[in-house]
């Protein structure tokens, strides 16, 4: 196959693709997507919550998308209110798998009018926004749970930066002052 022969079969291969129905809006003002940090306590008991929040969801399938979302989350969202998921929609798009956001418009056309409303009035998107009821990290999946209780800053940690980091920062960089101009410390010469 020649390489025209190659760039015709590419157009159009590319041209039965459909372009994307859904229009994106801008979060570039909008403030950073929430951090949940998760205390040793909530952490801990997390497995439980999950289960007294979403045994009714256990044998609904597992519904995977490209987010930080928990699939049983996904389920008990199903559930709720008009109001709780539109708001729930509204806040969370600009983390939302562009999938998840149109399976969730396309289970009711009620929430797609409700998304527009508050689209149209502006309202001041809040990425914390948690539906009643429910705790902030039973929204997240187990991965990202992990990683933010993983990530959070410990007494240890804190410890360790301050007596140890800090000290051997200064002194390398004490050290190299002193090597490079009072030492005179200089490079082989060819």
């Amino acid at each position: 196959m020649s390489k025209r022969e190659f760039s015709t079969w590419k157009k159009e291969q590319t041209s039965d693709i459909p372009a994307p129905t859904t229009t994106r809006r801008s979060y570039s003002d909008s403030p950073r997507p929430p951090i949940i940090n998760p205390d040793p306590q909530t952490y801990r008991t997390r497995p439980v919550r999950i289960e007294h929040y979403y045994r009714p969801y256990y044998s609904r399938p597992v519904v995977i998308y490209n987010d930080p979302y928990n699939s049983f989350f996904w389920w008990w969202l199903l559930d709720r209110s008009l109001e709780d998921r539109a708001l729930w929609a509204y806040n969370h798009r600009s983390r939302m798998d562009a999938a998840r956001y149109q399976a969730l418009l396309e289970s009711d056309a009620t929430l797609v009018a409700r998304v527009q409303q508050l689209e149209s009035q502006r309202a001041p998107v809040n990425p914390n926004y948690v539906p009643s009821g429910l705790d902030t990290d039973l929204m997240y999946t187990d991965r990202e749970a992990s990683r933010a209780y993983s990530n959070r800053a410990t007494k240890s940690g804190t410890f360790f930066f301050w007596l140890i980091m800090v000290p051997t920062a200064a002194g390398g960089i004490c050290f190299l002052v002193w090597l490079v101009y009072y030492k005179r410390w200089q490079t082989a010469s060819p």
